[in-house]
């Protein structure tokens, strides 16, 4: 359910961005049945931030890095067996700064549609409308928030 940046070519697919904060099972439950009411695959995009990441060497990161991508694959079974749906779905592991890490994807997707789980950790953002404006204007895409709803 992995693949590696190079393998991501489907305009038809929805980014699905997280990182930090709480609420992201019940957030990720939507954006999974999001994409797939529209018939479309999700790309699940973490990334490990500056913020939070930076001081790590590089073999220590790759091993954060692949450890988060099978935590990820887990959740995405859970929610898959949860819901009854199969939608196709891969996982990429970024790191570095969100807003060009996020728009990087977008445009290697070739998506029009970014879904961000909330809540959303700000820390170089006055608000998610900001984040979102960035990543609009960057790249043209429909970005939208998805709140944690606690509902199956």
């Amino acid at each position: 359910m992995t693949d590696q940046p190079s393998a991501l070519s489907s305009s038809a697919d929805v980014v699905y961005v997280s990182w930090g904060g709480t609420g992201r099972g019940a957030s990720l439950r939507r954006a999974y049945r999001s994409a797939s009411d529209q018939g479309r695959g999700l790309v699940y995009l973490a990334i490990l931030d500056e913020d939070h990441f930076s001081d790590l060497d590089a073999s220590l990161l790759k091993v954060v890095s692949e450890e988060l991508s099978w935590m990820l694959d887990a959740q995405i079974r859970l929610i898959q067996n949860e819901l009854g749906l199969d939608v196709p779905t891969r996982i990429m592991v970024r790191s570095g700064d969100i807003d060009n890490e996020v728009t990087e994807v977008i445009k290697l997707v070739g998506t029009d549609q970014v879904l961000i789980g909330a809540p959303v950790p700000l820390s170089r953002h006055s608000s998610v409308e900001e984040f979102g404006e960035i990543l609009r204007s960057r790249t043209g895409a429909t970005v939208e928030v998805v709140e944690p709803i606690f509902d199956t």
